[in-house]
């Protein structure tokens, strides 16, 4: 088979297997998602807290209301930082702003991707809470994001950044 032949041999049983999974109940995924996540905002404000990073929460306007962003900037900041836009993984369906796997410390199993710890001191972090499906279809949570870019770059010094 060709590499083309394999990579859509690839996609094709992803896609399947993704698919039953995406048509699981709601719940169903967030358990899985939820697996050794803090139960409650408070163990992810420590750790956030822990690695040096003060939160605010600003609303961004969207179609049909707001949503929240919450903004961890490293505390005693005085110069404008560079600011680093996350969106929680989940696949707009699971999960919330609040993804302990940004960090290495918090994470399950120490699995995280360390985006926080590696960035502590050097910038500010605004982390999304989107809409989700199924509540939200496709492609709202994008849409959600893409005016969230579109208020940092309208916003940004007001939060401190460059």
């Amino acid at each position: 088979l060709s590499a083309a032949d394999n990579l859509l041999n690839f996609v094709l049983h992803a896609t399947d297997f993704w698919g039953g999974m995406i048509r699981a109940p709601r719940e169903g995924l967030r358990a899985v998602a939820d697996q050794g996540a803090p139960k409650d905002d408070a163990t992810f404000k420590k750790v956030v807290a822990g690695l040096g990073y003060e939160t605010t929460v600003v609303q961004v306007p969207v179609p049909g209301g707001t949503i929240p962003m919450e903004v961890h900037k490293p505390k005693g900041a005085t110069e404008p930082l560079p600011i680093v836009m996350w969106c929680h993984g989940g696949g707009m369906v699971v999960m919330n702003c609040r993804d302990l796997f940004a960090t290495k410390s918090g994470a399950p199993l120490g699995v995280g991707l360390g985006l926080f710890d590696r960035l502590a001191g050097k910038a500010i972090i605004a982390s999304v809470d989107y809409r989700r499906a199924p509540e939200h279809p496709f492609p709202v949570g994008a849409e959600d994001a893409i005016a969230a870019a579109q208020w940092l770059s309208q916003n940004g010094k007001d939060i401190g950044g460059d």
